[in-house]
């Protein structure tokens, strides 16, 4: 029985701690004439925020009011990211928005929710009549609705066939689809246009046109038409800088079909690069036209006169309806650090060919049926051919004809047109990265009171370089462009740039996240991101003298012990996971901390002082100066397995609206003494909501103490302390280095548990290319598949004609 109970205790103490609150049945939704007010019951007194996703920071956006079991906040239909999206049927207006109700005061953590809410404001149709008897015999009208289309518009994963996906990462190839149904068949017509792309605080970018043309053919190509109430298109995942969501609108345009008669497209040229129209400050009106020029809108004279007759007769404006759809994007580059400085990059596909599975199936299917009908068409040439001349040619001739002939199938089977055609094909399937990439590794000089990075690309560089989290302080981003040099100049004592002691080898380390983004506008496949690091080592300085006093000398022999390594990592599920840089918030995670020694029961580690901020200054102690923990809703006290080891269980959390979290430490190394244990601190139970900010400033290498420390709760836990301070005075400081770690956490879904996104993305390794389910050739692999391709089906060919020609031949 005791052994059961020590299990359970056990159990109960390695378990991660949710913040004990949560909403109380449906939020209570008040739809008014100009605001939308949202109430939400809570089961414990609230502590927490309530705001619109992508807002915090705005402090209208924001409610802030505690000490209740209602929480709640009013949201004007003019700001706040509120959505207008018009509606045929039902005809009306939809005011849409997103809000996050979060229970801690600090952090995002698993029991928040987030909640889509939707206001519709129905249009009454009026009709107004009035009745002049003329004579007995009155006229009956009957007439029929027909219902408008209802559309929508998908984001799907892979191609046209794919599931609609919330979360994405860079580079991912998706399928933009606009899907209208309707009650009726070959009735009307569908016309995309005036889509535009906004990250929810006011960054607007339009990428079609009021034509429906494309403008950016590295964010979206000019649309197909499947039918006549559908369009789609291949794109590339892509996303703002420092910025996760991307919010999708466009407008469809419904028209009448001409009986027997083909629904009108805009013909477009093929778009330029870097043409999307960026409107900085201001969103785009749902009434108002564009007024920038469409670089790349060619409408026929026939289809402006239709789309004009159509305007006059069916009064266009009352029937263009508006959609919208949201999708998340995750940065997955790959990031790769030695000592003392390795910069290194994720392989680039920009110059692969890459097609799906089943594309590459279809195309060698493709090439050996064509071969195959050459062939039968050759066989029956040689067959006419042998019939006429049989009774007359010799047989030494037959034979040079059958040579010739087959020479000439084979030369014709080997012609260009096949692989021209199949080049073409596989052109199609694939959406178009910028041309452009880093040359070569960047150029990195160390200074005495700054780091400098300078890229070399293989064409004139028109984006920006920046520091990953920073992108909208102008210290921290370089937008110098037209040429084939990129570069940044990044101060110590800004840019989130990171100082970590090191005890060996013995010095610090400054480094920071540099990012190469080659578009104007967005954060694309292409781009790349570099952890710089620049070691500056301490040297150790010996004054010696020397006083000859006698022949007999003393002879001093030392022999150096080396410091241990150690470090910071997040692992995925418990202490045997793997380490990850994506999670999911409310996903389960170990955090583990391990020094490595060259000498076993030496040395003893103690973790402290532990800090997460978001880059931006926004710093939260964790962890005090004598290793207790101060929030148990984030993180547990700590458990040391061995003398060099600590870890401990904990949820993942995040900062609203960022999702970048930097975890720093300090580890002090002490000498254990013989025949002893490991000093550890005794800490009391934390308490909720007990994490200190240390607002104005980011985390140093020495965080400042900002809270007590916890009282020791016997004389031995005392005693401990007392040893563990005594340590700390003897090693004068020191022997305390600084660990570092960082994680991406993902934002919570719409009325779903942010637990359950986990399957939505993988966080044990994030692809950096939404093709990797496919296959992906470089030109030269692709020739060379193409050419055993061409072989193959030659020889079946040549087999076939040979094993098929007349039983004369074979004597």
């Amino acid at each position: 029985m005791c052994r059961w109970l020590w299990l359970a205790v056990w159990l109960k103490l390695c378990q991660a701690i949710p913040v004990d609150n949560n909403v109380e049945s449906e939020p209570e939704i008040e739809c008014g004439s100009t605001s939308i007010t949202v109430n939400f019951n809570t089961r414990n007194p609230f502590d927490g925020h309530v705001f619109v996703k992508g807002l915090y920071d705005q402090d209208e956006c924001r409610s802030d009011l505690q000490g209740r079991q209602v929480a709640g906040i009013e949201l004007p239909f003019d700001s706040c990211n509120t959505a207008r999206t018009r509606s045929l049927n039902p005809k009306g207006v939809f005011v849409s928005t997103t809000v996050v109700i979060s229970f801690h005061p600090q952090f995002v953590t698993k029991v928040d929710r987030a909640y889509r809410i939707q206001c519709f404001y129905m249009e009454s149709d009026k009709t107004v009549s009035t009745q002049i008897e003329v004579s007995d015999l009155t006229t009956v009208f009957q007439t029929q609705i027909v219902p408008m289309p209802i559309c929508r518009y998908e984001i799907l994963d892979g191609g046209p066939t794919g599931r609609p996906t919330q979360f994405a990462t860079i580079g991912q190839q998706v399928y933009h689809k606009w899907t209208c149904d309707s009650e009726t068949t070959d009735t009307f017509c569908a016309v995309v246009h005036s889509c535009t792309v906004d990250d929810g605080n006011g960054d607007v970018v339009q990428i079609l046109s009021d034509t429906g043309c494309a403008l950016d053919k590295f964010l979206l190509n000019n649309l197909e038409y499947p039918t006549d109430l559908m369009a789609g298109q291949e794109a590339h995942v892509y996303k703002f800088a420092d910025r996760a969501q991307l919010f999708y609108q466009c407008q469809i345009s419904i028209t009448v079909k001409e009986p027997n008669g083909e629904c009108p497209r805009p013909t477009c040229a093929e778009p330029q690069g870097f043409g999307a129209i960026q409107t900085r400050g201001e969103a785009r009106s749902l009434n108002s036209t564009s007024s920038a020029p469409t670089r790349t809108a060619t409408i026929p004279p026939s289809f402006q006169r239709f789309l004009l007759r159509r305007r006059r007769s069916l009064n266009f404006e009352e029937h263009v309806l508006d959609v919208r759809t949201e999708l998340n994007a995750v940065e997955s580059f790959q990031e790769k650090t030695s000592t003392p400085l390795r910069l290194m990059s994720a392989l680039s596909t920009s110059s692969f060919i890459c097609m799906r599975p089943l594309t590459a199936t279809f195309l060698g299917a493709f090439l050996i049926a064509g071969f195959l009908i050459s062939s039968i068409k050759a066989q029956k040439n040689q067959l006419w051919a042998v019939a006429s001349y049989e009774k007359v040619a010799k047989r030494w001739r037959r034979r040079e004809r059958e040579r010739q002939k087959l020479m000439t199938h084979i030369s014709m089977l080997g012609g260009p047109s096949w692989i021209v055609v199949a080049t073409a094909f596989v052109a199609l399937v694939r959406a178009i990265p910028v041309d452009n990439n880093v040359e070569g590794e960047p150029e990195v000089e160390c200074g005495p009171n700054s780091i400098t990075v300078n890229f070399n690309t293989r064409n004139p560089f028109e984006g920006h370089v920046y520091v990953k989290g920073l992108y909208d302080q102008e210290g921290c981003r370089s937008d110098d462009g037209g040429r084939q040099v990129a570069g940044i100049e990044l101060p110590f004592d800004s840019c989130n740039t990171a100082r970590t002691r090191s005890l060996n080898p013995k010095g610090v380390f400054v480094s920071t996240t540099v990012v190469i983004s080659f578009h104007p506008q967005f954060v694309t496949k292409v781009d790349r991101a570099y952890r710089i690091q620049c070691f500056y080592m301490e040297s150790d300085k010996t004054v010696s003298t020397q006083i000859e006093v006698s022949d007999l000398t003393t002879a001093f022999q030392t022999q150096v012990v080396p410091m241990p390594v150690c470090k910071y990592e997040i692992l995925d599920g418990g202490p045997s996971g793997q380490p990850i840089q994506f999670a999911t918030i409310g996903q389960q995670v170990y955090h583990k901390w391990t020094c490595d020694s060259e000498t076993t029961d030496t040395f003893c580690a103690v973790v402290h002082s532990c800090t997460v901020d978001d880059g931006n200054g926004d710093t939260v102690q964790i962890l005090n100066e004598e290793g207790c923990a101060l929030d148990k809703f984030l993180l547990n006290n700590l458990e040391y397995p061995t003398d060099l080891m600590a870890g401990q269980e904990a949820h993942v959390y995040k900062y609203a609206d960022r999702s970048q979290l930097f975890y720093q430490c300090q580890i002090s190394i002490t000498i254990k003494d013989p025949g002893s244990e490991c000093p550890r601190p005794t800490c009391s139970e934390p308490q909720g909501f007990g994490a200190v900010k240390q607002g104005g400033g980011g985390g140093g290498a020495a965080p400042a103490a900002a809270a007590p420390a916890a009282t020791a709760a016997a004389p031995r836990a005392q005693l401990a302390q007392l040893r563990l301070l005594r340590k700390k005075r003897q090693a004068l400081n020191e022997n305390v280095l600084d660990v570092r770690v960082e994680l991406s956490a993902l934002d919570i879904v719409e009325g779903s548990d942010s637990s359950a996104q986990a399957a939505a993305l993988s966080t044990s390794g994030v692809s950096s290319d939404g093709i990797s389910r496919g296959i992906c050739l470089s030109p030269l692999g692709f020739a060379s598949f193409l050419g055993i391709g061409t072989a193959v089906a030659t020889a079946l060919s040549a087999m076939l004609f040979y094993t098929a020609r007349p039983a004369h031949y074979k004597a």
